[in-house]
């Protein structure tokens, strides 16, 4: 119960942090992509897909501004999680980036590593994914 109510807060918190990528649309949406990794290994095949293929690929989407976070080192989950924070435009654009990653042959290519690991090498590395929208109320 701990760990939901820790991962409820830090959504909260990263959500209210990335306030600043809203734009001027009356709704804004929100993934955010928690990974548990369990090793050191896990975790820098991770840096290396997210700064190598995932990242650029969704900036290639038009994805421009997207966060990664880890816990601090002194934080009890230090090594254990990695967030994934991206501001959408509609539900539309949530649905399609899984799509477009598919048929990204650059992304396939540089992220093939990762891509492939739990088949590989046994690795497993757990997701979850959480959507959120944002409504904002315009002051006239």
């Amino acid at each position: 119960m701990k760990s939901f109510q820790k991962i409820t807060s830090l959504s909260l918190l990263l959500l209210m942090g990335v306030a600043s990528f809203a734009t001027a649309a009356k709704r804004s949406f929100y993934e955010i992509k928690i990974y548990s990794i369990s090793s050191l290994e896990q975790e820098q095949m991770m840096d290396v897909y997210l700064k190598d293929a995932y990242l650029p690929a969704i900036h290639r989407q038009g994805i421009s501004h997207i966060g990664v976070f880890k816990p601090r080192s002194t934080a009890g989950d230090a090594g254990k999680k990695v967030y994934v924070l991206t501001p959408l435009k509609s539900q539309k654009e949530l649905l399609s980036i899984e799509e477009k990653l598919a048929a990204d042959a650059v992304y396939q290519n540089a992220g093939g590593l990762y891509i492939n690991a739990c088949l590989k090498k046994g690795l497993s590395i757990v997701l979850k994914r959480l959507f959120y929208e944002r409504f904002l109320k315009c002051l006239e």
